[in-house]
């Protein structure tokens, strides 16, 4: 639980945020339909995005703490 408060929504709105400050690097407006679905409760959080990034990899078991 520790994880996921630490990687909630502020942590992630903060990381999108950062994206959006290099438009060369990244798709600004993927980004900001991110954080607006992100601000609208809808959007994933950091660490759902990457809880499904672990689940994607088989080979990969999480254990709890």
């Amino acid at each position: 639980e520790h994880s996921r408060a630490a990687l909630g929504r502020t942590t992630t709105r903060q990381w999108l945020q950062s994206k959006l400050e290099a438009p060369g690097t990244f798709n600004t407006r993927t980004i900001a339909r991110q954080l607006d679905a992100l601000q609208r409760g809808e959007g994933p959080t950091y660490f759902e995005i990457v809880m499904d990034i672990f689940a994607s990899h088989r080979q990969i078991t999480l254990v709890p703490a």
